[in-house]
């Protein structure tokens, strides 16, 4: 199984059912003119206490909710 470590705590999360949804991970291309650099790309592995706790304030909670039998968010 494969094994993520959050870059903020250290903790790591084996890749199961479960633990997995704790983890969130961030890929992106940098484009022209960004501060990481024109053409890199920028990786970030964090669980999800320290997502709250790094950017909680910032973060838009949409609520799960089951509407007609239907499962929504």
């Amino acid at each position: 199984m494969k094994t993520t470590r959050c870059d903020i705590c250290g903790k790591d999360v084996t890749n199961t059912i479960y633990e997995n949804q704790e983890m969130i991970s961030i890929r992106n291309n940098c484009g022209y003119g960004s501060v990481f650099g024109d053409g890199n790309i920028i990786e970030l592995d964090i669980c999800q206490s320290c997502l709250k706790r790094k950017l909680g304030e910032f973060i838009r909670v949409i609520e799960f909710e089951t509407m007609n039998g239907k499962e929504t968010c």
